[in-house]
């Protein structure tokens, strides 16, 4: 009955190419849309009388601060926090699986980066993907999910890795694949945009959803079971020893940092009494150069005022004062 109203009611607010095509809902009737879709949910799930939320207008809405806005607030301001809660664990478990199960390459050049499905899709099931994508995305996005329900969210994600899998196997360290998460991908193209949406449709992960949830919670289960319980006295006995033996590794560190301080000590007096030798030998040096020069040149004025024949001695001279003599008694 209610599927008969939703078909009658798009065949008639809808164009047949947006139906068929899965072009996306007109901006024109997207509100009536949404509220149609919003009734026939609030209808097959009807709660107790007792728990079913008063009608209230939507100009009275717009003056209140709703109990969704104010999980916003607290999501914005304690991001971390959100990172923690239960059901966000759960869909990353979830999302981690699908890309185990269905792109397994892709998977593994992500754990290998150690890219965990936390770091990049959390602010997409939080916002659901209206903190980095574009508006129209976000639109078709909601379109979906008031369809087909929250699920969607997993399979736009899972569409969206796939289809730049090859480009995201390209990026070879964890800064570059995290930049191409978070600025890349969201920047797509119109054809792009439908190609996703034509898969999330085509796509069916209903029951592995189901399964993962399930394998989730056994695994927690497991995890607890396998942790010894203690009591307050046996946890407070471990923390008292726990203190005891890091105060003991404190004394001994602080012992070996006096040594090391006063070796560090030692080895810059030594370093200090290199260099001043250091210096005064290059002082030397430098002095025996000039030396050195002065006596060139007064063997150079000599040279001028010797005989032919007392030149061999002066050429030996020269030589062993590194003189080039034949430059000198030209």
């Amino acid at each position: 009955m209610y599927l008969n109203n939703y078909l009658i009611f798009l065949h008639h607010f809808l164009p047949p190419p947006y139906f068929l095509n899965y072009s996306g809902v007109p901006k024109s009737r997207r509100g009536e849309i949404w509220q149609f879709l919003a009734i026939q949910h609030r209808v097959r799930h009807r709660l107790p009388n007792k728990q079913q939320p008063p009608d209230i207008s939507y100009k009275e809405l717009l003056k209140q601060l709703t109990a969704q806005q104010h999980a916003i607030l607290v999501d914005l301001g304690n991001f971390s926090h959100c990172l923690c809660s239960a059901h966000l664990k759960i869909q990353m478990y979830q999302l981690s699986r699908l890309l185990h199960d269905y792109h397994r390459d892709l998977y593994n050049h992500l754990e290998e980066n150690e890219i965990s499905p936390s770091l990049y899709a959390a602010p997409w099931f939080l916002t659901l993907f209206a903190s980095q994508f574009s508006l129209g995305f976000v639109a078709r996005v909601f379109d979906t999910i008031f369809f087909q329900g929250t699920e969607v969210i997993f399979k736009v994600a899972l569409s969206l890795l796939s289809s730049q899998e090859e480009r995201i196997m390209k990026c070879e360290t964890f800064e570059s694949i995290v930049e191409f998460l978070k600025n890349t991908l969201p920047d797509m193209t119109k054809p792009q945009m439908e190609k996703i949406m034509t898969q999330v449709f085509e796509m069916d992960i209903s029951k592995q959803l189901h399964s993962y949830e399930v394998e989730y919670h056994v695994l927690q289960d497991e995890l607890q079971e396998n942790t010894n319980p203690c009591d307050d006295g046996e946890a407070s006995e471990k923390l008292e020893r726990a203190n005891n033996h890091l105060k003991r590794q404190n004394m001994e560190l602080l012992e070996k940092l006096q040594v090391a301080h006063a070796k560090i000590q030692s080895m810059e007096s030594n370093l200090e009494d290199a260099l001043a030798r250091e210096n005064k030998m290059k002082s030397l040096i430098q002095s025996l150069e000039q030396e050195k020069a002065f006596y060139q040149k007064a063997i150079e004025k000599i040279c001028k005022y010797l005989p032919e024949e007392a030149l061999s001695d002066c050429r030996q001279l020269l030589k062993e004062v590194n003189c080039s003599p034949s430059k000198i008694l030209k």
